[in-house]
């Protein structure tokens, strides 16, 4: 089973009465205080902060966690109040009791938001060993030009990716190889799962011509686990999609179940805030009521 969903949190200006709801969701009070904890000084009050409903990284950060009881309960017919997620030590979710020994207890996914989404994507395929995911909006950057953001941004690509990236014929095509450039880097880290202790120069990605997938040396040889990877867009979005895969040989089975998913990520499902929040309302009353 497969899911590849995203959430348009810029346009969700959440009531009291919704927020809550969703707060009450989540169910895990260590996650309620982290999302409660984004701050920003408010534009119109001097000293105050604005949180909660009314702060963009605490909306993103909610849909993120309310995507994860999403697939989670799809994934194993269980409601939402059913599942516990913890972070590892590299800060990576994960569901507790589920440690993918078994393909009842299996479940890869990962969640990435930037500019006006969070977009999630999940697997419960025994034959990948992780999923990684990222998400950066088609935007110039802020406060400088795309050459003096470039220069900052210098130690991040080898020098054969900045020879991809600056051969683009205009400033916004250079742009846009940019971010895709990026956006598979992060899913590679993510992925992987030990974070920026693997240098992003050590990193060499090679795009095709349309721009669709990609090939990935890892300190210039191959990666040690099979990797692919899958490129797509949300509207003004570039999204990046690495599945890493087992070592040992698959099945026939396996390599469908693969393909499968793999077809799935060009079609990104979206699903409003609202309409999450109350259909994993739904799945817990339906369950209270069965008990």
């Amino acid at each position: 089973m497969t899911f590849n969903l995203s959430c348009k949190w810029r346009d969700w200006n959440p009531s009291e009465e919704c927020w809550k709801q969703c707060l009450n969701i989540l169910g895990n009070k260590e996650e309620v205080d982290r999302i409660m904890a984004f701050k920003r000084p408010s534009p119109t009050v001097k000293g105050a902060w604005v949180t909660g409903k009314d702060n963009d990284s605490a909306k993103a950060s909610m849909c993120g966690r309310l995507l994860m009881l999403w697939v989670a309960s799809k994934t194993f017919s269980k409601p939402p109040s059913h599942f516990t997620f913890k972070r590892d030590a590299n800060e990576k979710p994960f569901i507790v009791g589920y440690d993918n020994s078994t393909k009842e207890n299996t479940i890869h996914f990962n969640v990435s938001h930037d500019g006006d989404y969070t977009i999630i994507t999940s697997s419960n395929d025994t034959s990948i060993q992780s999923i990684g995911i990222d998400i950066m909006k088609n935007q110039p950057p802020k406060g400088q030009s795309i050459e003096e953001f470039f220069k900052t941004m210098k130690s991040c690509f080898t020098e054969f990716e900045w020879n991809n990236i600056k051969s683009q014929t205009t400033e916004s095509k250079r742009l846009e190889h940019f971010y895709r450039h990026w956006c598979l880097k992060e899913s590679y880290i993510k992925a992987d799962g030990i974070g920026l202790q693997l240098g992003l120069q050590t990193m060499e990605f090679t795009l095709d011509d349309d721009f669709k997938t990609a090939t990935l040396k890892l300190h210039a040889k191959p990666t040690p686990n099979p990797c692919q990877f899958i490129l797509a867009n949300i509207d003004d979005h570039f999204v990046a999609y690495c599945i890493m895969t087992s070592k040992t040989a698959v099945t026939d089975q396996q390599q469908q179940q693969q393909q499968h998913y793999q077809l799935h990520l060009n079609n990104i499902q979206t699903i409003t805030p609202l309409d999450l929040c109350q259909r994993l309302e739904e799945m817990n009353n339906q369950q209270q009521q069965q008990q």
